[in-house]
């Protein structure tokens, strides 16, 4: 569970700092939190492209997601996200927003950057 505190610092900071936080939870809870829509996930439009929002603990997405008016939270294992539902959407110009803010964009990566970063982080710990 993360703190208000935490919560607020986080959000507040640059989405470099984001980016690298998110890394660094995703590989060590192996979890990813998404929104869904009619079971479907949510995506938006950032800077004149489709984004999947994406964070790496509930608290985060719920937070957006109450604040935006769309869907609910949902965990998916990083595997699933890297295997299955990113790789179904490479090639199309989606966009992963890591770690959004109710008022402010994420930080912006394309999905074979965001994969390879993903798959580097795990090789250190293996």
């Amino acid at each position: 569970m993360v703190k208000n505190d935490e919560l607020d610092n986080m959000l507040e900071t640059d989405p470099i700092k984001r980016y690298k936080y998110f890394l660094n939870c995703v590989i060590d809870s192996t979890g990813v939190w998404l929104l869904r829509v009619d079971g479907v996930e949510f995506s938006h439009e950032v800077l004149g492209g489709k984004a999947v929002p994406v964070w790496p603990k509930r608290e985060y997405a719920e937070l957006c997601g109450n604040a935006w008016g769309q869907g609910a939270p949902s965990e998916v294992s990083l595997d699933e996200l890297l295997e299955v539902r990113l790789k179904a959407l490479e090639g199309q110009g989606v966009l992963i927003e890591i770690l959004p803010s109710p008022t402010s964009s994420g930080f912006l990566v394309d999905i074979s950057r965001f994969m390879r970063d993903v798959r580097m982080e795990l090789d250190l710990i293996t």
